[in-house]
């Protein structure tokens, strides 16, 4: 793809999305690639109550092992080493993760596991959608009420025909 050029209100990151310059050192991975957090001065978290994340968010202990992605860091740094989690009814358990996702974050484009799993060619070919689903040409899976409700859902429009 060819490298553009972002507006001037907005960060253009490593990867070359344009994202809102706002956007930029607030802890979350918005361009995918974590170069709109590289560089910024966080405040040093407290380590009896808070947990610091790889990204340098600080969380509250009770979030550590809860089985979501509370850094919101692609290395869900809060998620490491804990025990082995099952997912309740609507959620997929990440591959190497031990996070537990909705199955509407599968196939979305966005890294949510922070392995990828969630994301990967061979899983979101093979992705089967429920009968109350919509699936994506791109294999997310998307409720089928969002199917022509004039809202593209999924990343390449195809729940939104002509």
């Amino acid at each position: 793809c060819a490298f553009h050029t972002c507006q001037p209100t907005a960060f253009t990151c490593g990867n070359g999305r344009c994202i809102p310059y706002h956007y930029r050192c607030d802890h979350y991975n918005d361009c995918g690639d974590n170069s709109d957090e590289v560089g910024c001065l966080f405040r040093p978290c407290d380590s009896h109550t808070e947990f610091t994340c790889n990204n340098g968010r600080c969380i509250s202990l009770q979030y550590v092992c809860n089985g979501v992605n509370n850094c919101y860091d692609n290395s869900t740094s809060d998620e490491r080493n804990c025990p082995e989690r099952t997912c309740q009814s609507g959620f997929t358990k990440c591959q190497s993760t031990n996070i537990c996702i909705p199955r509407t974050y599968l196939c979305d484009g966005d890294n949510d596991c922070g392995d990828m799993s969630d994301e990967s060619p061979t899983h979101c070919v093979s992705l089967t959608c429920t009968n109350i689903e919509f699936r994506c040409t791109s294999g997310r899976c998307i409720p089928a009420h969002w199917y022509c409700d004039q809202g593209i859902d999924c990343a390449d429009g195809s729940d939104e025909p002509a």
